[in-house]
């Protein structure tokens, strides 16, 4: 666990060197998640919680004007003692209406605990979530995310998680 916390710690101070200027209201995302780990397996499903942070959206140079990506950090366990921490980005985009499609990307840190071997400690996870906002701006939503080693290490089972979501936001002071 102290390396997942010490990587998480280093990445969220290098935030601010992300690039690109904030472009929307500074709002910063506070997410709840709870799902099934390991989805797509013959082991059995563990449990799994979690909870992320989003900062404010930032417009970056080489991305056209309408993309604005949130920084975001975020910790989960499952009940078969694996835990991890990612950090990464996030594309809030709005469908239609009340409708969010919120996909990301990260770098992960894991431990297996007494789970599943992915095989080795540093994973991608690609996510792709969909929310509808309620009528006091927060959100629920359903995403579905897979964690891989990218074929880094010999050792690359891979993992798939469905997982339910509750967003609120908070203003910061610029």
């Amino acid at each position: 666990m102290p390396r997942v916390l010490i990587c998480l710690m280093l990445g969220w101070l290098a935030v601010p060197a992300f690039g690109g200027g904030r472009v929307e209201e500074p709002v910063i995302s506070w997410t709840l998640r709870a799902g099934s780990f390991n989805t797509e397996d013959d082991l059995p499903v563990a449990f799994e919680a979690g909870f992320e942070v989003a900062l404010p959206a930032r417009r970056f140079r080489w991305l056209p004007e309408w993309v604005q990506l949130r920084p975001i950090v975020g910790l989960a366990g499952n009940d078969r003692e694996g835990f991890w921490g990612h950090e990464g980005i996030r594309w809030d985009f709005r469908v239609h209406g009340r409708w969010w499609l919120q996909p990301s990307f990260s770098v992960v840190f894991y431990e297996k605990g007494k789970g599943k071997d992915l095989g080795s400690t540093v994973h991608f996870r690609s996510a792709f979530e969909v929310a509808y906002e309620l009528a006091n701006g927060r959100r629920i939503g359903l995403g579905v995310y897979h964690l891989s080693n990218a074929n880094l290490y010999p050792r690359n089972p891979g993992e798939e998680s469905v997982v339910l979501s509750y967003t609120w936001h908070s203003h910061t002071s610029d």
